[in-house]
């Protein structure tokens, strides 16, 4: 089951500068983080680390504008497409031929706790794996 897209340049850089950090499975496309980060604290510091490296070096040009943010909003003047067109070009670097399949399946609204927290994330992944079939609505996770 495919929950992403992964080009074969970023796994090619991943390989080449960050290959003590990431498990690369090139034939599946896949990338995990190393398997050395036990805690969920030694994974997010290892994943702020390594995007803040990525960034300032400019590893990938989606990062460009990066600040240190997560779980894109609607952007004031955008409707709801045009805010995810948007987002899904400066996230993730989606073509324009992706983009034309774009279709929407639903609204999720949620409170923002803080900057540094956005419960939403949790709820958008939840939502598009029960509308996948990868889980059931009434499944415990």
């Amino acid at each position: 089951m495919r929950l992403g897209i992964i080009s074969p340049e970023v796994l090619n850089t991943l390989e080449e500068k960050y290959s003590d950090d990431f498990i690369i499975d090139k034939e599946r496309k896949s990338v995990c983080l190393h398997e050395k980060y036990k805690t969920e604290r030694e994974r997010t510091d290892a994943f702020r680390r390594l995007l803040t490296d990525m960034r300032e070096k400019e590893v990938f040009r989606s990062f460009k504008g990066w600040r240190n943010e997560c779980a894109g909003g609607l952007a004031s003047g955008l409707g709801v497409m045009e805010c995810a067109i948007k987002e899904c070009r400066e996230e993730a670097s989606v073509d324009d031929e992706t983009l034309k399949s774009l279709r929407p399946a639903g609204a999720i609204q949620s409170l923002i706790i803080n900057e540094e927290f956005k419960p939403n994330c949790a709820m958008v992944t939840v939502d598009f794996m029960i509308r996948r079939g990868l889980i059931a609505p009434d499944e415990g996770l």
